[in-house]
């Protein structure tokens, strides 16, 4: 009598769901004829996850839409207890069992915990042996390699064969968002702060960044007093001009206009909270998301946007520019700030944050206008440079998954030399 033979994938489900959610994606598409037989599309999902990880795993089958719908393995409070976990899964595997024939257990662990992974792997070849089917039900154990983008196994190769998993499993910002049970409260724009034509944000680029070398950054103190309240627009709006008045507004104007040309003529219609936002630290942003944008045409980057906002529980965070190549995640943090302290206080929050949404798969590139070593006659730069909050960054191992850029970069960008677009080019291609 013709039999079908079921092929299971384990999962296991750990504080960060995007791994369970990458290898599921890539195994459940069509099409993947050269990896059918080393990696068959599975029959039947089990999602093995704690009490604290429930609901990642809940997002994890909501978003790629798993049917049939997939088995749970609730390991409550005990994820590092051996005992429970060796029993949570040979006691799912023996429930299928009396329900189909089983041809292949694939178990990926990439996602779980470092117990989930040992002893789910001890269960499953404990289970094989015991059931006396080591001949006929073959053992998949599969990791992502972060640096290759491939689902590695004992024996190579390494799959996809062609290409990496970059190009076939495609992430957007709202899907990382929701797989980690955060709410998008603003999805972000592709556009810059003020309607200012690409020479004339350059130009002010490059004026900015030479005042702030030459230590002549009094001028971006001139909003210094104002203190913008509200969520919406219009409140921050509201809250600017109750403080202060339309005659005092337009001399400042006249002042950075004055010192900065390019700004003048500023269309003032959408009100003064954009061209505040933007002349107090936003420019910054707005080069960021300029280079990404022309970075674009020629580097398979597939999302792009700027001023990202997300909730989870009481709590809101702000991701200031984003970028996403197939399911790997580059996160932005930028300041105008020159002092080392600032500077790494922002990364480490930024970097919590992309060790949150991505892992091993996300990058952090902080963008400062700190120098990138000590500045020959300026003793401000002996302790405030790239070079040294590096290493105080290593300190921590936190310098593996972020990387810095600064003045230098931004400079040389400004003036037509391409090098802060040269060095995201080398990031995001991997090469750095």
């Amino acid at each position: 009598m013709w039999e079908i033979k079921m092929n299971i994938l384990i999962l296991l489900v750990g504080s960060n769901p995007l791994p369970s959610y990458i290898v599921g994606d890539y195994l459940m598409k069509k099409g993947r004829a050269e990896a059918k037989k080393a990696l068959p599309e599975p029959g039947k999902i089990i999602l093995v996850h704690s009490k604290d990880t429930e609901k990642f795993a809940k997002r994890v089958s909501n978003k790629l839409n798993i049917q049939p719908e997939p088995e749970y393995v609730d390991l409550n409070t005990d994820e590092r207890n051996p005992c429970v976990i060796v029993k949570g899964i040979q006691g799912k595997l023996d429930e299928l069992a009396k329900a189909d024939v089983i041809n292949t257990i694939h178990l990926n662990y990439t996602g779980g915990t470092k117990p989930m992974s040992l002893y789910g792997s001890i269960a499953v070849n404990e289970w094989i042996e015991k059931e006396k089917k080591k001949d006929k039900i073959k053992v998949i154990l599969s990791d992502i390699d972060p640096n290759n983008h491939k689902i590695v196994l004992r024996e190579k190769p390494d799959y996809p064969l062609d290409g990496d998993m970059l190009d076939v499993v495609k992430v957007k910002t709202d899907t990382v968002l929701d797989l980690h049970d955060m709410k998008t409260v603003h999805a972000g724009v592709q556009h810059l702060t003020i309607p200012i034509p690409e020479d004339r944000l350059m130009e002010f680029a490059y004026q900015a960044i030479i005042k702030y070398r030459n230590n002549q950054k009094q001028i971006f103190q001139i909003f210094s007093k104002i203190k913008i309240r509200g969520r919406s627009s219009q409140e921050k709006e509201r809250s600017i001009n109750r403080q202060i008045p339309q005659t005092d507004f337009q001399a400042n104007f006249n002042q950075i206009s004055t010192e900065f040309p390019s700004l003048g003529n500023f269309d003032f219609n959408q009100g003064k909270l954009p061209f505040i936002e933007f002349f107090t630290g936003k420019w910054l942003e707005d080069l960021v998301l300029n280079t990404l944008t022309k970075l674009k045409a020629a580097t398979p980057i597939d999302e792009i946007a700027k001023g990202v906002e997300a909730s989870y529980g009481n709590r809101k965070t702000e991701i200031d520019v984003i970028a996403i190549r197939g399911y790997k995640l580059f996160l932005f943090s930028c300041t105008t700030s020159q002092e080392i302290k600032w500077v790494k206080q922002k990364a480490f929050e930024a970097l919590h944050r992309a060790e949150q949404l991505g892992g091993e798969h996300a990058k952090l590139i902080v963008v400062s206008l700190m120098h990138n070593r000590r500045v020959q006659g300026n003793s401000f730069t002996e302790d405030n440079n790239l070079d040294e909050l590096k290493k105080d960054l290593a300190q921590f191992d936190a310098a593996r998954n972020c990387r810095l850029t600064g003045i230098d970069d931004l400079q040389g960008e400004c003036e037509g030399r391409g090098t802060f677009t040269q060095r995201l080019k080398s990031i995001i291609m991997g090469v750095e």
